[in-house]
């Protein structure tokens, strides 16, 4: 079952952009390369984090599944967003980031504001990805710099759809699909789109080669 019913999910757009809704299941064979490989197989904007707590290995590993889509700064400073899926870089679509990276992320953190609950893990929705040093430019004034070798952004962070968490220290599965409370969906369409993409997840862990999963 899910953690949230539609009723549950309404009242809290009221106040927040990003509600997660979130299904727990057990495993005992799945780790955390083998939820990445049947469900992201490497495709742009997934990604596997382990958890740390002062250098020691901690309780979580976090597979991400799908992004709602990249904020991404060039080299050449051209801020942009992009998505597969057409959604918006904010709740109100007619709305365009600032020109800078770093407002544009204060923007979007700002503009999406997520339901917490301390039952969770500590990451469940946001912006993954990387700043390089060369953010450092729109903080302080510095000398030209030197031609790069290679092309690399100097923002990249996609913002969390779908993950799946692995708690290490009970064997569940967390699998969460983030509901974005937009100025153009109705909320019941999206609670309905996130169930729909929990029970895709579902599909796919449980094959016919890891059957231990029992949806608690």
């Amino acid at each position: 079952m899910n953690s949230l019913s539609l009723e549950r999910v309404i009242d809290l757009a009221s106040e927040y952009r990003i509600i997660p809704l979130v299904r727990t299941v057990f495993s005992a064979s799945e780790t955390p390369l083998t939820v990445y490989e049947k469900l992201s197989s490497g495709r742009a904007g997934t990604f596997l984090l382990e958890s740390a707590d002062q250098g020691v290995w901690s309780r979580y590993s976090f597979v991400g599944v799908s992004t709602r889509g990249t904020l991404t700064k060039s080299s050449e400073g051209l801020v942009r967003w992009h998505s597969q899926a057409g959604d918006s870089a904010l709740p109100d679509a007619s709305r365009a980031l600032p020109d800078s990276g770093l407002a544009a992320i204060e923007t979007m953190l700002s503009e999406w504001p997520a339901s917490q609950n301390s039952e969770l893990p500590p990451l469940t929705s946001g912006l993954v990805g990387f700043l390089s040093w060369n953010m450092v430019r729109e903080i302080e004034l510095l000398p030209i710099a030197k031609a790069s070798d290679y092309a690399c952004p100097d923002v990249c962070l996609s913002m969390v759809s779908d993950m799946v968490i692995l708690d290490h220290l009970t064997g569940n599965l967390l699998l969460v699909s983030n509901i974005f409370v937009t100025d153009q969906a109705p909320v019941a369409v999206a609670f309905e789109q996130a169930e729909a993409r929990i029970s895709d997840m579902l599909a796919k862990l449980a094959a016919p080669s890891q059957p231990f999963l029992v949806e608690l």
